[in-house]
């Protein structure tokens, strides 16, 4: 059992009164904003680097497979960019009296876009890094 009277800084966000603990639920927003502001570029950068790869000459190379990879890449990638958005929309347009739900819902939209990117991560490095694609495209039969 959690003990309530414990520093508001160790306790669950669940369990954070919005108005007495409002300090600490800001300080963990904006905590998080700060993580957000540095993951946001570099996921928006591999989706960009994606969205061209279809213009690249050897892109048409690809068996079913690599196709497969590329559209989980890029759909996890733009789901990640949604994920990693949404808590700056929540707290512009969320009840600004219901700091510690915003709080929760910001948390679990940031572990989304964190698992997005991973699985967009490895399924590029996958299409790009595969050590048989290059014998396919060299040698067809």
């Amino acid at each position: 059992m959690i003990d309530l009277d414990q520093a508001a800084s160790d306790r669950p966000a669940a369990l954070l009164d919005d108005e007495r603990d409002r300090d600490e639920l800001r300080r963990r927003y904006y905590g998080l904003m700060q993580e957000l502001r540095v993951l946001l570029p570099g996921v928006q950068i591999l989706v960009a680097f994606l969205l061209t790869a279809p213009f690249a000459a050897r892109f048409t190379a690809l068996d079913a497979t690599g196709r497969g990879l590329y559209a989980i890449a890029l759909g996890a990638g733009s789901l990640s960019v949604i994920s990693f958005a949404t808590p700056t929309v929540i707290h512009r347009v969320g009840d600004r009296r219901a700091r510690s739900s915003r709080l929760r819902w910001s948390v679990r939209s940031f572990r989304i876009g964190l698992a997005c990117f991973g699985v967009s991560l490895v399924s590029a490095l996958t299409v790009v890094a595969d050590p048989h694609r290059d014998e396919q495209i060299h040698h067809p039969f």
